[in-house]
């Protein structure tokens, strides 16, 4: 599969031409978007099961036995709903694990979601919903999982009715209302990242927070340049790139989604061109719903090897996806964004993280965001006005 053609980052104005025109736009008009690291697409993507668990068992999730299930926090609308609870492992004993009460309503596939394997692969399917859910309502699922060496399992129960009523059910949260998340001790402003201290917190992370709309529908990918840029850079500094030991590696490059050049025949050749990848098994753009995916589950601040809070899982996704390549950390990515002032950012010739390789927890764990400060990068999406919502 061939790769994005860069164009020029230059939006073309007609004159004349009004924001509320409904005549097309002039052949070759092209808007320019601007999206913070901040504002990816919220209450939409979920990992059905938490990738650090389907690493450590090896399970296959059946979509085929997936139910979806929604409880608006609204009681007003709750005729013919199933009581019950959204738990954060509904196959312990109830005494055993976190849950919260809820009264459910389910959805249908197709009608009011899908489940998708691009992005990342049969390893780890993604839940779309059609409509995104507000965060302080509760998303739950029920399935039925193969475990090697172990067989098939129940995750979740969803008792048949009869003319005595419904028992309740039993659910694996997937989002749990807001407020039932745990702040920092001493830190209001941040979420508790120790999973020990507040269980409850660990279903954030299957919410996908590595999702961008790029605000262009049913594009052709040679008609669209993306590029990622920092804010605060100096007027003589390049914003999109960082200069590390002389050598310039541009953001694309370390968030992992320009790891390949077009060999001339469609197949990847190893090195940063300037595009968006789009290769059998690296493929990170959804040009029919104009998103953009990023590999790594956490991509403006990855919790990878060396930093305490390295996950299995955050290391899984940021790895390479071709076969035959080099998959060490950092790898192909050459330098990746890291901790404020931490020593030795992996790749980099300097010994304390420079401020063009910062990384940004904000998107991730704080809790009351300010966009205007809390916002560190953006991307920069270039696109025909023809195929603008």
């Amino acid at each position: 599969m061939k790769k994005m053609r860069v164009l020029l980052l230059v939006a073309l104005v007609a004159a004349g031409c009004s924001d509320d025109s409904t005549a097309p736009p002039p052949p070759g008009e092209t808007i320019t978007r601007q999206i913070d690291d901040l504002n990816y697409v919220r209450g939409t993507y979920f990992l059905i099961q938490p990738p650090g668990e389907t690493l450590a068992t090896g399970a296959t999730i059946d979509i085929s036995t997936l139910r979806v299930f929604v409880d608006d926090i609204n009681g007003s609308n709750d005729q013919g709903v199933r009581a019950g609870y959204g738990e954060l492992d509904p196959t312990a004993d109830p005494s055993a694990t976190p849950r919260v009460p809820g009264n459910f309503d389910e959805l249908q596939p197709l009608a009011d979601y899908e489940v998708t394997t691009f992005p990342y692969g049969d390893r780890f399917p993604v839940l779309i919903l059609k409509h995104a859910i507000h965060p302080f309502q509760m998303l739950a699922v029920a399935y039925e999982e193969d475990v090697p060496g172990s067989g098939r399992r129940a995750i979740g129960s969803v008792p048949a009715c009869t003319g005595a009523g419904c028992d309740s059910v039993r659910l694996k949260l997937l989002q749990a209302p807001k407020n039932q998340y745990v702040a920092k001790s001493g830190n209001p402003d941040e979420y508790e990242a120790d999973y020990t201290i507040a269980p409850i917190n660990a279903v954030r992370e299957q919410e996908l927070r590595n999702v961008y709309d790029l605000l262009f529908r049913n594009v052709a990918p040679e008609d669209l340049s993306i590029q990622v840029h920092r804010y605060g850079a100096l007027s003589r500094e390049p914003s999109d790139r960082v200069i590390d030991n002389g050598h310039a590696v541009s953001y694309l490059q370390i968030l992992g989604i320009d790891l390949f050049a077009d060999d001339g025949t469609g197949l990847p050749l190893v090195g940063a061109d300037g595009n968006v990848d789009r290769f059998t098994n690296a493929t990170f753009l959804d040009t029919e719903r104009g998103i953009l995916f990023f590999p790594d589950l956490r991509p403006f601040d990855p919790r990878i090897a060396t930093r305490p809070d390295a996950t299995p899982a955050d290391n899984e996704f940021h790895k390479p996806r071709i076969a035959g390549v080099d998959t060490s950390i950092p790898g192909l990515r050459k330098l990746v964004l890291w901790p404020s002032g931490a020593p030795n950012p992996p790749g980099s010739a300097s010994g304390v993280t420079p401020i063009a390789l910062r990384s940004n927890p904000n998107v991730y764990d704080k809790l009351n965001l300010q966009f205007a400060t809390d916002r560190h990068y953006y991307l920069k999406v270039v696109g025909p006005a023809s195929a603008a919502p």
